[in-house]
């Protein structure tokens, strides 16, 4: 079953002239994950600083062994440490 995933978090003053390439880099990274299906990324119009993510996958089990998978990864550290925080981070299905 198809599973959305819903990321809000917010880049650190110092970096947010970047964001775009930021975003680039992390949606490569995404990209290439077993089951990715598509990422929607979202500016706040409200607070410049956060960010949401909309991922599909595949399935719910993609989406866990994602996190773990990119975690790993040597080049997520880097773009990791210029985020300040997760203020929202879950998996949804369709409902109705």
């Amino acid at each position: 079953m198809e599973v959305k995933e819903v990321i809000i978090y917010t880049i650190k003053e110092a970096y947010r002239d970047q964001t775009k390439e930021l975003l680039t880099e992390l949606r490569q990274k995404v990209k290439q994950l077993k089951g990715f299906k598509n990422i929607v990324s979202y500016h706040s119009c409200e607070h410049p600083e956060k960010l949401m993510d909309h991922v599909t996958w595949e399935s719910i089990e993609d989406a866990k062994n994602a996190i773990g998978t990119f975690k790993n990864d040597p080049g997520y550290g880097e773009i990791a440490a210029k985020f300040n925080e997760t203020i929202h981070f879950d998996h949804y299905y369709f409902f109705m």
